[in-house]
C-alpha cells in the first residue's frame, strides 16, 4: 500500500468514526431538540455515504479483481457535493463561533447555568463551558 492510499484510508476511517459519533449525538438529542436534530442527521447523511463509498473504492484499489458497481463513480461525485456542503456549513459555524466575543458567550453560559440548583455545579459549568465548546469547534473544523 502506498503512502497516499494509506493516508486516504486513515482519513476516511477517521472521518467515518467522527461523523458516526455526531450521528449518534444527533439521534440521542432527538427527543429534546426535535426537528433541529433531524436537520443535523439529514446534513450528515451525504458525508457518511461519501465516506462509505470511498472505502468501497479503496477496497477496489487494494484488490483490483473485485467487481465494482458501474454507478460508483457517479455516486461518489454526487455524495462529494453533499459532503462539500456539509464541510462549508461546519466551517461557517466554527468561524461564527470564534467570532463570538468570549464575554458575550460567558454571559450566555451564566444565564444558562443559573438553572442549575447546586452552586458547585454552577461553578464547574462556568469554568469548563467555553474551553469545551472551543475544543469541540476545533475538532469539528478538523473533520470538515
Amino acid at each position: 500500500m502506498t503512502f497516499p492510499l494509506g493516508l486516504f484510508r486513515f482519513l476516511t476511517i477517521f472521518n467515518l468514526v467522527v461523523l458516526g459519533l455526531f450521528a449518534v449525538i444527533f439521534v440521542a438529542s432527538l427527543p429534546a431538540t426535535g426537528v433541529s436534530a433531524l436537520f443535523g442527521i439529514l446534513l450528515l447523511t451525504p458525508a457518511l455515504l461519501h465516506q462509505r463509498r470511498c472505502l468501497v473504492l479503496q477496497r477496489h484499489f487494494r484488490q483490483p479483481g473485485l467487481p465494482v458497481n458501474a454507478a460508483l463513480p457517479m455516486a461518489i461525485n454526487l455524495s462529494s457535493i453533499g459532503a462539500f456542503i456539509w464541510a462549508i456549513l461546519v466551517l461557517w459555524e466554527v468561524a461564527n463561533f470564534f467570532r463570538t466575543d468570549p464575554a458575550m458567550f460567558q454571559t450566555f453560559i451564566n444565564n444558562t447555568v443559573n438553572s442549575a440548583p447546586d452552586p458547585e455545579q454552577k461553578a464547574m459549568m462556568q469554568r469548563i463551558a467555553y474551553p469545551t465548546m472551543r475544543a469541540g469547534a476545533i475538532f469539528l473544523a478538523f473533520t470538515a
